[in-house]
């Protein structure tokens, strides 16, 4: 694991990453890296640990070998190639590899209930949210729909329930936020790379619990053919690159939101009554599937292949009565949490709940460890440090 760095004499950078060995429960310091990276490769890992940094010490470590360090929460998993491990459990003549996505340390991760919920108006709902929140306790949560700007958000009232917050309001329409009572949120962006309209609100993003929150409102696009579908498009453009490169970082990750899409037949109420609709138009669902296919997990679809599920029901003709809905609130899994996925439900009766929102809450919940299996080791190990 990396655990942290010390800051190089010569500009920017990181001079040496600081590393721990996780054993019999602990984490233990084992040394550090000063070698593999380029300059780009130093640049990239400062960005990803920044939002990291904390002012606990991770590991007992010699005061002499860390002067000058900057922590960070034990979250990356680093390849690095040593040639023996010293007796006081140092490695030695270590050379940096790269970071691995496809390992966690399992046993200092803890369980995790994040969860989804277009509002409809943060202001409107904020009984129905509050009580739902003392209900239902989840951890983190991403907000959509705020339809209040910067000033109006009720943070106050959030707070009191022990919830810290970070948003991006806008006036009358869209807006994000993301909510947590497990630890401070560090933000890392509030809206896509080259969005295509930055004035609205639709994308926020976090270090939250040593896991990248990514809280989105996708646009809606109708009608459709229009300018409406055409900024729909090059929006979820826009999504599918920056998803690409949180997955190429290799930290764990969850995209949550109102994706304004129906990825199957199986996701819609009578499909056929919807081929015209943006939400479930064939661009908007191959670049759905495009999305799916960079690596990500549906965690409701992967859980419940074969059910009829729903996270939407529109408020006309008793939609919600007659469970004529669809499955727009989705929480994607970047490839190093999904074997943590163990639950994934929707809480359909907050929709009956009076002036409640047209969306209900959907969540998944992350187990506390994820095996990983134990290699040999050999003189040129590559230790997952």
């Amino acid at each position: 694991m990396i655990v942290g760095w010390t800051s190089s004499d010569k500009g920017r950078g990181s001079r040496s990453l600081l590393l721990g060995v996780h054993e019999d429960g602990k984490l233990r310091y084992a040394g550090k890296v000063g070698t593999g990276f380029n300059a780009d490769e130093i640049l990239r890992l400062g960005e990803l640990m920044q939002p990291l940094a904390s002012e606990e010490v991770p590991v007992k470590a010699p005061r002499a070998a860390v002067k000058g360090a900057h922590w960070i929460k034990p979250t990356l998993v680093a390849e690095i190639a040593y040639t023996e491990m010293t007796n006081d459990g140092t490695l030695r003549h270590p050379s940096y590899l790269g970071l691995r996505a496809d390992q966690v340390l399992p046993d200092l991760r803890s369980p995790m209930k994040i969860a989804t919920y277009n509002v409809n108006g943060v202001n409107g709902r904020l009984p129905v949210l509050l009580r739902w929140l003392e209900k239902e306790q989840p951890d983190v949560v991403c907000l959509q729909e705020l339809k209040a700007p910067q000033e109006k958000f009720p943070a106050t009232a959030i707070r009191d329930l022990g919830y810290d917050a970070i948003w991006h309001g806008q006036k009358s329409w869209n807006g994000v936020a993301i909510l947590s009572r497990v630890g401070e949120i560090h933000e890392t962006r509030r809206r896509l790379p080259d969005d295509p309209d930055p004035t609205q609100s639709r994308y926020i993003e976090a270090a939250v619990n040593g896991i990248i929150i990514g809280g989105l409102y996708l646009p809606n696009g109708n009608p459709r053919p229009g300018p409406k579908f055409d900024y729909k498009l090059a929006w979820f453009e826009k999504l599918i690159a920056h998803a690409a490169t949180l997955l190429e970082s290799g930290l764990p990750v969850v995209l949550a939101g109102d994706f304004n899409v129906m990825p199957t037949e199986a996701d819609v109420y009578k499909p056929e009554r919807w081929t015209k609709d943006a939400l479930f138009a064939p661009e908007v669902r191959a670049l759905y599937a495009r999305l799916i296919d960079q690596g990500w997990t549906d965690s409701l679809r992967s859980l419940h292949p074969d059910e009829t599920i729903y996270t939407f029901w529109d408020y006309f003709r008793d939609a919600y009565g007659r469970n004529a809905g669809l499955r727009i609130d989705h929480l994607l899994l970047s490839p190093s949490l999904a074997g943590r996925l163990e639950d994934a439900q929707v809480d359909r009766q907050v929709r009956g709940w009076e002036k409640t929102s047209d969306h209900a809450p959907t969540w998944i919940r992350l187990a506390a460890e994820m095996p990983v299996k134990k290699r040999r080791s050999s003189r040129r190990d590559k230790a997952h440090e």
